[in-house]
C-alpha cells in the first residue's frame, strides 16, 4: 500500500487535496489531485479489504455490456496477430467474460485476476513469455501503483489496451458517476496528461480518444486499431460483423476437448 507521504503515483508531483469523499457513505476521505499531471487519488487507501469482500461490485451492471462492446473493438485488434502460437491476455479479467467471447471468435485470449478467479470454463494461461496484446478493461482505476503494475505488464507485450474514464482538466465534479465512493473500488483516475506521462516513462506511444479507451504500444498501431479507438461506436458495428463471421473458427470445441481429457486424467490419476 502506498504511503502516506507519497505523491502522484505517476509522475511523484505533489499531492493537493481536491475533494472530501465518503466511501461506503460513512468512510470520509480525501481526495487528491496532482498538482502537475492533474490525475486524482487516494493516498494510502485503508478500505480496499471491505471493498473487495465482493470482488464484483454489485454496481457494476454494465459488466455484460462492456464485454460485448470490448469484444467487438478488441476482435479488430485482434485481427492482425493470427499466426500460429499467439497469445492475447486480459489482465484483471475478473469473471473471463471478455476472454472467452474472443476465444469464440477464433482468438486464443485468456484471462488473469490477482483478486478473482474466472467463473466461465477458460484454458488456464500456461508458461507465457509474451502475449500480442494485454487489456486492462476497467481495472486501471482499481490500482493504487498503476506504473509499477503497467511496467511489469509491458515486460510481457508490446501492446496495452487500456478501458478507462479520463478525469477532465476542470475540477472534478462530486456527483460524478465514475468516482463511485458507494463501492470503494475506484481510487486511481486518470488525466490525459497523466496518460502521456505513463507513455513517456514506459517509453510507450501513446493513443486515446480522450474519453474512455487507450494504448500505450512499443510500436506504431494499425490504421484500423487506430480507428477502433477513435471511432468507437462504429468498430462495435464492424467488429460486431468480423466477430460472427468468425464463429466457425471459435475454439469453444477445442477447450471443451481439453477440460475433458483433463477431467479424464485427472480421475485415473
Amino acid at each position: 500500500m502506498l504511503d502516506e507521504t507519497m505523491s502522484c503515483p505517476i509522475c511523484t508531483g505533489k499531492a493537493e487535496f481536491e475533494l472530501h469523499v465518503n466511501i461506503f457513505g460513512e468512510l470520509p476521505r480525501k481526495l487528491n489531485r496532482c498538482t502537475v499531471c492533474k490525475s486524482y487519488f487516494y493516498l494510502n487507501p485503508d478500505w480496499l479489504e471491505q471493498a473487495y469482500s465482493d470482488v464484483i461490485s454489485t454496481l457494476d451492471t454494465g459488466i455484460s455490456e462492456r464485454a460485448d462492446d470490448i469484444a467487438n473493438i478488441l476482435t479488430l485488434f485482434s485481427l492482425g496477430n493470427t499466426y500460429q502460437g499467439v497469445k492475447f491476455l486480459d489482465f484483471g479479467g475478473g469473471t473471463g467474460l471478455l476472454a472467452r467471447k474472443l476465444r469464440d471468435r477464433g482468438f486464443d485470449w485468456y484471462s488473469t485476476d490477482p483478486l478473482a478467479s474466472s467463473t466461465i470454463p477458460l484454458p488456464k494461461v500456461e508458461s507465457c513469455s509474451s502475449f500480442a496484446i494485454v487489456s486492462l478493461i476497467e481495472v486501471l482505476e482499481h490500482i493504487e501503483d498503476p506504473l509499477s503494475c503497467l511496467r511489469s505488464i509491458s515486460a510481457v507485450t508490446d501492446t496495452i489496451f487500456i478501458s478507462t474514464q479520463i478525469a477532465t482538466d476542470n475540477a472534478i465534479d462530486p456527483s460524478w458517476w465514475y468516482l463511485q465512493p458507494e463501492s470503494g473500488q475506484h481510487i486511481f483516475f486518470l488525466s490525459s496528461a497523466g496518460l502521456e506521462k505513463l507513455g513517456e516513462l514506459l517509453h510507450l506511444n501513446v493513443y486515446s480518444n480522450g474519453s474512455n479507451l487507450h494504448v500505450l504500444s512499443r510500436n506504431p498501431i494499425s490504421v484500423l486499431q487506430k480507428f477502433s479507438v477513435k471511432f468507437q461506436r462504429l468498430a462495435w458495428l464492424v467488429g460486431l460483423g468480423i466477430g460472427t463471421a468468425r464463429r466457425s473458427k471459435s475454439l469453444s470445441v477445442s477447450d471443451h476437448l481439453q477440460a475433458k481429457s483433463k477431467l479424464q486424467n485427472t480421475a485415473q490419476g
